[in-house]
């Protein structure tokens, strides 16, 4: 008699999946989760003005956030605290929850490799167009702590040859690999490094390739690069190739020469204008196309709700939602929700939520984490004229959706072996398989993934539907 094992269990278990698409979202119900630090809001006072807070997704507990501090003395200080989820500070990291980065003059992004170690990449270290300029990688231990291991002790540079890769529009210093390594990049060239900060020979020549480009970069997230400038889009792959594939031979054309925020994940490439009322949002197709499934044109002018929204400066895509926050005229913080279609959600019945808890403030960035909509940003007092960081959280549920109008059911065996094969009431036009950095690694026009080449570990799965509809899994290889 065979033994029934857990294991087996897993092995032979068939997955039903019933994925239902929600195709208009007629509003949602936000309110600020008092169970987050005071009232839903938590408070960091930094004595100097706030340049653009943004966040980083640590772990399930906890979560970072980052930004750059100016002091009237002209001083300058770069900042990441770490807080849990109930928005204490996490004391285990740095000194009480914070960490004190080098005043570099630039912007800075952070990066977790999978062993919790915290890359923190400056586009440049001393003023914009100094001779002699460099970027600098920093490595970090989980405790905050600097990895001595990594670099010259625990710090990177790379000479600027010839431009730099900004940081200013949350394009990305680096690209990190499944691996641990890394890629970064100037306006001419591309770097590889191990994952210990030493330059990798097998890449290129000595570790470089010669690829001009448009200097700010960003992941692709299907195993390739964008690089953009205020003019044009361009997608190239890790060797400096032009994907030609994507708009013309490689290239998309803004609309109009302008600051512009990309954003990219595996499901969207989005961007958005900066600097200009009212500020004009595009969607786009994988293949550089804008996405007339989006308000019929593949753009919209985002709202400004009877003029009173200032200023947006971010959003994110998640799970069919297109969230926005900025400030209002009055200098309230504000959230802004659009479906995938184009169409305004209405956020308690109004064209936008105004946080009237922050008297004279923005959002400057924003994360869906649990299932609750966590924001960050900055306040001024103009009573004590004293800078806070800002982060609330929020309940975020829908108050009413139209019919649900598309079902399709899938069955595939989860955990994966060699192969990986969905069943399906509608027909499968391809299937793509992702790491979880992005990396696209496996493609099949077909229902079945030959998986034999994986490594053990966690993937995530596209399937496209000859319908137009795709759904992300996630498998586990055994």
């Amino acid at each position: 008699m065979q033994t029934i094992t857990l294991q087996n269990i897993m092995i032979r278990i068939t997955t039903l999946i019933t994925l239902i698409l929600v195709l208009n979202i007629n509003g949602q119900n936000i309110s600020l989760d008092t169970n987050f630090d005071t009232n839903g809001i938590k408070k960091i006072s930094v004595n100097g003005e706030v340049d653009n807070l943004d966040f980083f997704d640590f772990d399930n507990n906890t979560f970072l956030i980052f930004s750059k501090i100016y002091y009237a003395s002209s001083a300058i200080e770069n900042l990441i605290y770490k807080l849990n989820t109930d928005g204490s500070l996490d004391n285990s990291f740095g000194t009480s929850g914070k960490l004190i980065l080098p005043a570099y003059s630039s912007s800075f992004r952070i990066y977790k490799q999978s062993n919790n170690k915290i890359l923190v990449a400056f586009s440049y270290v001393l003023s914009m167009g100094q001779p002699n300029n460099q970027q600098a990688i920093l490595r970090y231990n989980p405790n905050g702590s600097l990895d001595t291991t990594f670099g010259i002790n625990g710090e990177l540079r790379v000479d600027i040859i010839n431009g730099i890769n900004s940081s200013e529009f949350g394009n990305d210093q680096l690209i990190l690999m499944s691996d641990n390594s890394f890629l970064i990049s100037d306006t001419q060239r591309f770097i590889k490094y191990t994952a210990d900060g030493t330059i990798d020979n097998t890449y290129g020549t000595n570790g470089v390739i010669n690829a001009n480009n448009l200097g700010n970069m960003t992941n692709s997230f299907d195993g390739n690069l964008f690089f953009y400038n205020s003019l044009n889009i361009e997608k190239m792959d890790y060797d400096g190739n032009f994907i030609n594939l994507f708009g013309t031979n490689g290239s998309y054309s803004f609309p109009t020469q302008n600051y512009y925020l990309l954003k990219t994940n595996i499901a969207k490439t989005s961007f958005m204008e900066l600097e200009n009322i009212p500020t004009k949002f595009y969607d786009l197709n994988s293949n550089g196309t804008l996405n007339n499934n989006f308000n019929s044109v593949g753009s919209i002018d985002l709202t400004t709700d009877n003029n009173s929204l200032e200023y947006y400066n971010n959003f994110t895509y998640e799970n069919g939602i297109f969230y926005f926050v900025g400030y209002t005229a009055t200098e309230n913080p504000f959230i802004v929700c659009y479906d995938e279609t184009g169409k305004i959600i209405k956020l308690n019945n109004l064209e936008s939520y105004k946080e009237s808890l922050i008297s004279s403030g923005s959002y400057t960035s924003i994360m869906i984490k649990d299932n609750y909509l966590y924001v960050c940003g900055d306040e001024f007092n103009t009573t004590n004229n004293e800078w806070s960081f800002i982060v609330a959280k929020y309940n975020f549920s829908t108050l009413s959706t139209e019919q649900f109008e598309y079902k399709n059911k899938m069955t595939y065996q989860n955990p994966i072996g060699n192969e990986l094969k969905i069943n399906s009431g509608d027909k499968i036009e391809a299937i793509e398989i992702y790491n979880l950095v992005g990396k696209k690694v496996l493609f099949s026009d077909t229902n079945l993934v030959d998986t034999s080449c994986l490594e053990e570990g966690v993937y995530l799965a596209t399937v496209k539907f000859k319908n137009n509809k795709q759904q992300t899994i996630k498998i586990l290889k055994k």
